[in-house]
């Protein structure tokens, strides 16, 4: 499959297909199916294949099946709801398709262990995602993900990408290594955009780029979410006090003192002056 950004494996395509790749994987895809015969003609195959098992395994006919040897209401209530859901369209059908097969093959599993294995009283918890911050270098060629501590150079354009991961207020800054604080989340100073709120599901890319400046030695952001409205010059304070450009520069995750029901995320990006 011919590209120029990045290998479109079946998989990715897959995850592409039920709504679960980054907002920067989606647009190129979205861009390289439009000319790209072999690609559009997997996608394609993945449509028929979803639609083959959706005929031949009908959801509803499936819970009613489980649900006939489960005996158990907890369960019983949460498949409703489940199918409820897929009726009412709520699911893509590519992604209901997986639903399916996962019905099949791991929920009477999943019925025996509670029916049979679960001990009396014991509580199950499932983790979830968390909140997390994601660094885009852009380019003639489209975006590149930059990790902790890659190197990067004045004048190259940058893209935020976060996930809020249930989380309802975020706040995003960047501190240089001249000490200046740089607020790029929220992105207007509007009463009711100050308040940070996030967006959901997925991941959710800034509407504006911003070019990296001559600040010498590094940028670092800082991710901060909580469940409460967040100050954002609360967090621009922290930062001015606390800087030290050792530690900001240095340091894998320097922690900002704000309030207990923050969570914080970092990554740094260290700038090559020599050229």
């Amino acid at each position: 499959m011919k590209n120029t950004m990045m290998t479109i494996t079946p998989l990715i395509l897959e995850r592409y297909l039920c709504g679960e790749v980054t907002g920067l994987e989606k647009a190129y895809i979205d861009s390289v199916r439009k000319t790209d015969p072999e690609i559009q003609r997997t996608i394609d195959a993945l449509h028929a294949s979803s639609e083959k098992i959706l005929t031949e395994y009908p959801p509803e006919e499936i819970v009613r099946e489980i649900e006939r040897k489960a005996h158990i209401q907890e369960t019983r209530e949460t498949v409703r709801s489940d199918v409820r859901r897929m009726s009412a369209g709520v699911f893509p059908r590519f992604r209901l398709a997986g639903m399916v097969v996962a019905l099949i093959v791991i929920l009477p599993f999943s019925l025996y262990y509670y029916t049979v294995k679960k001990p009396a009283g014991e509580t199950i918890r499932s983790k979830g995602l968390q909140p997390t911050i994601s660094i885009y270098r852009k380019s003639s060629d489209g975006y590149e993900k930059l990790e902790h501590m890659s190197i990067v150079h004045s004048g190259q354009l940058i893209q935020i990408g976060y996930v809020s991961a249930g989380k309802k207020y975020g706040c995003i800054v960047s501190v240089d290594g001249n000490g200046t604080v740089t607020v790029h989340y929220p992105e207007d100073t509007s009463p009711e955009a100050r308040l940070g709120l996030l967006k959901e599901d997925g991941e959710h890319l800034l509407a504006e780029s911003f070019e990296l400046d001559d600040a010498p030695e590094f940028e670092r952001f800082f991710y901060i979410t909580s469940n409460r409205p967040i100050v954002s010059e609360k967090v621009v304070e922290q930062c001015l006090r606390q800087f030290d450009p050792v530690r900001f520069g240095k340091e894998k995750t320097p922690v900002l003192q704000l309030p207990k029901t923050y969570q914080q995320q970092s990554i740094l990006l260290t700038k090559d002056t020599t050229r």
